[in-house]
């Protein structure tokens, strides 16, 4: 998430987690916490939620929600993204384009 630059996210105050009644971490905010990133809270080596911090800091509903959620295995930014097509709008087809050009290689897959 954020490639360890600490600019993403914060932990409270903004919707960063998958529940269907609020996407907002529901623990109430520790004095040292405000500040806290959602990539503070990740393993950088081992690319994965570093749950003995999680459970220091967060309900156990908060964490039981947060370790459910899947990391992707090349970390990267956890920053708002928007793809504008050739027509300078944002779509749902252009953000679908944008992911398919980073995770696929289509050279592998021309016919020659």
């Amino acid at each position: 998430m954020e490639n360890w630059k600490r600019k993403g996210f914060h932990i409270w105050g903004q919707p960063w987690i998958h529940r269907e009644y609020n996407a907002c971490v529901i623990t109430p905010m520790m004095d040292v916490g405000q500040d806290m990133k959602v990539s503070s809270i990740i393993d950088p080596i081992n690319h994965c939620w570093d749950i003995n911090t999680i459970s220091h800091i967060l309900s156990p509903q908060d964490v039981q929600v947060i370790v459910r959620t899947p990391l992707l295995p090349m970390v990267e930014g956890d920053s708002r993204i928007r793809a504008l097509n050739q027509n300078g709008m944002y779509t749902v087809c252009s953000a679908y384009h944008m992911i398919m050009k980073k995770f696929i290689n289509y050279d592998e897959l021309k016919v020659e």
